[in-house]
């Protein structure tokens, strides 16, 4: 009887054990801050881009080219609607109109290599893709 009793309280606790499976997080949690750099070979020309994990996420972004720079915040939402996050992706959709047209795309935003790179593929152009490299900045600005 003591053995079966044993045996119950152990089954007992080990189902009732922490569960070790860790919540996936999406793509503005687990990318919080990270500044990425554009992949670009040309001189006199640096863009940067950070993603922000807010109420509301935000993207900062940092452009040189020409001479000219332009550093600025912005919410995601004032840009377009979010319209799927994952761990490793989003997908933006942006409609406007020009005239008496609607213009509507979207863009699809991937971390790949564990989160060193960075793609941008808009689906007007789906086979052009701008590449983005991680780098150690905490500001994209600097």
């Amino acid at each position: 009887m003591k053995k079966l009793l044993f045996l119950f309280l152990a089954a007992a606790t080990l189902s009732c054990s922490k569960d070790d499976s860790t919540e996936s997080q999406t793509f503005f949690e687990k990318y919080d801050g990270v500044v990425w750099e554009e992949d670009e070979p040309y001189p006199d020309y640096i863009y940067r881009l950070q993603f922000n994990n807010e109420m509301s996420p935000s993207i900062s972004y940092y452009g040189e080219e020409d001479g000219f720079t332009d550093c600025d915040t912005d919410l995601i939402e004032n840009t377009g609607e979010l319209t799927e996050v994952n761990e490793n992706s989003f997908v933006l959709y942006i409609e406007y109109f020009e005239g008496n047209l609607d213009y509507s795309y979207t863009i699809t935003v991937t971390a790949t290599e564990g989160g060193s790179k960075l793609t941008i593929v808009d689906s007007d152009t789906p086979d052009e893709t701008d590449v983005f490299n991680r780098t150690s900045l905490n500001d994209p600005c600097q």
